[in-house]
C-alpha cells in the first residue's frame, strides 16, 4: 500500500481546486476514509488520569475534610449544634 502522502491523483475532503476540470470517483465513505480511521483511533483510546491529576484529587479530598469543620470551630455563635449557652438571645 502506498503511504497517504505519496499517493498521486487523489482528492480528499475539503480539497480546494483553483482551476481546471476533473471527474472524480468516490473510493471510500464514512469510517472507511482516512478521517474516519483517525476518528476511530481517537475514540478507541482509553483516557487515564495523569499522576498530577491523581495527586490533586487526593489533596482536594484532604483539604475538603479539613476545611468543612473549621467554620463551626471559628464561629461558635453560627453553629446551632453547640447549644444555647453559646448563643445570646437579644429578643428577650
Amino acid at each position: 500500500m502506498v503511504a497517504l502522502g505519496d499517493r498521486t491523483d487523489m482528492v480528499f475532503q475539503n480539497t480546494q481546486v483553483t482551476r481546471g476540470a476533473a471527474t472524480f470517483v468516490v473510493t471510500a465513505t464514512g469510517q472507511a476514509t482516512q478521517i474516519g480511521q483517525v476518528a476511530e483511533m481517537v475514540t478507541s483510546t482509553k483516557r487515564s488520569r495523569l499522576p498530577l491529576q491523581r495527586e490533586l484529587n487526593g489533596m482536594t479530598k484532604v483539604f475538603g475534610t479539613v476545611a468543612v469543620p473549621v467554620p463551626g470551630l471559628d464561629h461558635p455563635r453560627l453553629d446551632p449544634h453547640l447549644g444555647p449557652a453559646l448563643v445570646q438571645r437579644t429578643d428577650r
